[in-house]
Formats: structure tokens, sequence, C-alpha cells
């Protein structure tokens, strides 16, 4: 039932691609990419964010303790 998750599968999957493209934009006339690796981290940095003014709190965004997605500490951002 964890795979069913969100949070869960987008942590599975930037563990898993890593350095793939997980996406592309347009800025100005330049396609740039984003890697499933730099996906997560921005999501941790959103995440962290939205912690520190109050805007969620830790049970929100905590994932089971089972599943460390990023690579860190348990899944609070580290």
């Amino acid at each position: 039932m964890e795979d069913r998750h969100l949070a869960v599968m987008i942590a599975k999957r930037c563990r898993q691609y890593g350095d793939r493209v997980a996406m592309r934009y347009k800025s100005g006339e330049t396609w740039q990419e984003i890697t499933y690796r730099e996906l997560g981290e921005q999501i941790q940095h959103v995440a962290a964010a939205l912690v520190k003014m109050g805007a969620v709190s830790y049970t929100h965004l905590t994932l089971p303790t089972t599943i460390k997605p990023w690579g860190g500490g348990g899944g609070r951002g580290g």
C-alpha cells in the first residue's frame, strides 16, 4: 500500500533514475533539463520552506520510516 502514496512513488523514481532527465522546460530560446536527482532536491527545499513558514508541519510531509526517499534523514529533507 505504501507504493500508492504519491510522495513514495516520486521518491522511488528520483532514486531509481537519478541522473536521467525528469523534465525539460524552455527558458527563452533554450531548452533546459532537470534530472530526477535535481527534482528530488528541489522538492526537499520546497518542503523545508513550507515547514519553516509554518504552512505545513512535518507530520504532513513525513513518509513511513522504512523509506528514506532522498538518501538521507528518513524523509525529512536530510
